[in-house]
């Protein structure tokens, strides 16, 4: 096994040393920090290397490099936050191509990140091989950083921070309406809404999405996120206007406040605790316990990562020939993509304990993408789940009233009476033992896989979705076909007859229209779309 000393430290090439003489691969060693031999080129190295590319300004994935190799965007972000005058710099554009003089050529493509984040394509001259390198990445589109280019390379170096099926987080429109419903509701209560978020990245998503949505709103911010809200529109991101969290020089009431998590602390929002609703704005929110984990009184799930499906569309779109993982669930993700066809492993030298075990197949082959809301049939019952999920998103409780009210007002009596009465919650609850089973039945998911998904009762409504995609036959069905479906729940004739009923009209229903009925079953349906509706 080949070593390459460098800087003083000694690692062992782990890959390709699986790799046949005709595939094209570019050498990649790991021991704490990724290095590429050939090239001579340290990846997000966290100490400080003679030469290194660094994707994006986020602290860990920061250090005082001899020479940074990044994007001309993240220069800018970098010299700003960290001051880092020893340095020498190469920015480039994105897509721009330059020669590193040693047999590579390279280039930044947008990661979709944050501001100015990049991932590293290389390419070695010789023979074509390539390699690309995502540093941290998401696909979703937002309003604060750079749209993901991804681009064909034969190796992928990729973070899997949410390499695990349960981290599948919902659109980001939907959560940013989340957000300003929570923004709108809180002030019209009183309440001042502080949103806990990163000083870079997060804290200008957050300003961005709920500004677009809710332009009349009124922002303060912590000092940290104005030094970052003015380079980030230096470089032509349209932010709000903001002013600064000063509560000895004027008042936040009436203001959205966005702060760092860690700014908590201070004497100076403690001044205002018991007048705060707090918001909490990570990915991590996906998880039903997040909101008691942080403390908040809300959660949203909302990440600068690619979620686990997103994960896996990266690597279609990449369409390497090797994907070594780094960073979160490496050896799991790893696995899913060897259950796939696609080869796989950590990077990590450490990690490589997980090839010696089973190589059993995960979740990733058992997995349909998400049924959307095009596809619901055009029927009474598919109408009125595009009506809780229009006033679901709707913000303030008079646009929510506003959008059933129209729906109601265009049926006639006695649908009208059925269709509140699943509104007022005046339909009986079913055990989450018949749930949770009829669920297995549909998906055919083991009860393993069933909780790596929907990990308990309180999370059944929103995990049903993705449960369900791909496993029905789904028709339209009428008001008062569901209608009698519940009826016929209330007969007292056991819980194996209520599984029977329930999984039969789950397997005919439309993957939102299942979940809905989840969501009516379990006392789940969203706040606000029952108290108020005449």
């Amino acid at each position: 096994m080949q070593s390459f000393p460098h800087s003083g430290d000694v690692f062992a090439v782990t890959f390709p040393a699986h790799m046949s003489e005709q595939e094209k691969q570019i050498l990649v060693n790991s021991i704490g920090d990724t290095f590429l031999p050939e090239a001579e080129l340290w990846l997000d190295p966290h100490r400080p290397r003679d030469i290194a590319f660094v994707s994006h300004a986020h602290a860990d994935h920061f250090a005082t490099h001899g020479k940074i190799i990044t994007s001309a965007a993240n220069q800018r972000i970098v010299e700003a936050r960290f001051n880092a005058r020893k340095s020498e710099f190469l920015g480039l554009e994105f897509g721009e191509i330059h020669d590193l003089k040693n047999g590579f050529e390279i280039k930044m493509l947008p990661a979709g990140h944050i501001a100015g984040s990049s991932m590293l394509h290389i390419t070695r001259q010789e023979d074509g091989a390539s390699l690309l390198h995502t540093g941290d990445f998401k696909l979703r589109p937002g309003f604060s950083a750079e749209k993901c280019q991804a681009e064909q390379a034969d190796t992928l170096i990729m973070e899997t921070t949410f390499g695990l099926p349960k981290f599948r987080l919902p659109p980001s429109d939907e959560t940013h309406s989340r957000m300003a419903q929570f923004a709108v509701n809180s002030i019209e209560n009183g309440k001042i809404p502080v949103f806990l978020a990163y000083s870079l990245g997060k804290a200008q998503e957050v300003l961005m999405a709920l500004h677009h949505l809710v332009p009349s709103l009124e922002f303060q911010v912590h000092p940290s996120v104005a030094k970052m809200n003015k380079v980030v529109a230096e470089l032509g991101f349209q932010l709000p206007a903001c002013t600064e969290f000063s509560p000895d020089n004027r008042s936040p009431e009436n203001h959205v406040l966005v702060i760092p998590p860690n700014a908590m602390k201070s004497d100076a929002v403690q001044k205002f605790r018991k007048q705060f609703r707090i918001a909490m704005v990570t990915g991590w929110g996906v998880d039903s316990s997040a909101k008691y984990r942080y403390r908040a009184d809300e959660v949203f799930p909302l990440s600068d990562h690619a979620d686990y499906d997103d994960l896996h569309r990266f690597v279609e779109m990449v369409n390497p020939s090797l994907v070594l993982t780094i960073h979160g669930s490496v050896n799991e993700f790893a696995r899913d993509l060897r259950a796939r066809g696609i080869e796989a492993r950590p990077l990590e030298e450490s990690a490589q304990s997980e090839l010696d075990f089973d190589d059993s197949t995960g979740l990733a082959h058992r997995l349909h993408p998400l049924e959307s809301e095009d596809s619901l049939p055009d029927s009474e019952f598919g109408e009125f789940t595009r009506t809780i999920r229009a006033a679901d998103l709707a913000i303030g409780k008079p646009a929510k009233e506003k959008i059933l009210q129209k729906y109601l007002s265009g049926l006639d009596p006695e649908k009208r009476r059925t269709v509140k009465a699943w509104l007022h919650g005046k339909i009986s609850l079913v055990e989450w033992s018949v749930v949770r089973r009829s669920l297995l039945e549909v998906s055919d998911l083991s009860l393993g896989e069933f909780r790596q998904i929907c990990p308990s009762k309180a999370d059944a409504a929103t995990s049903a979705h993705p449960i369900l995609s791909g496993k029905t036959n789904f028709r339209g069905h009428s008001i008062l076909e569901v209608h009698q479906f519940f009826l016929s729940l209330e007969n007292p004739s056991g819980a194996m007859a209520k599984l029977g009923l329930l999984t039969e009209i789950l397997r005919n229903l439309h993957p939102l229209e299942g979940a809905l009925i989840v969501a009516i079953l379990t006392g789940q349906l969203p706040r606000g779309l029952g108290p108020g509706i005449d």
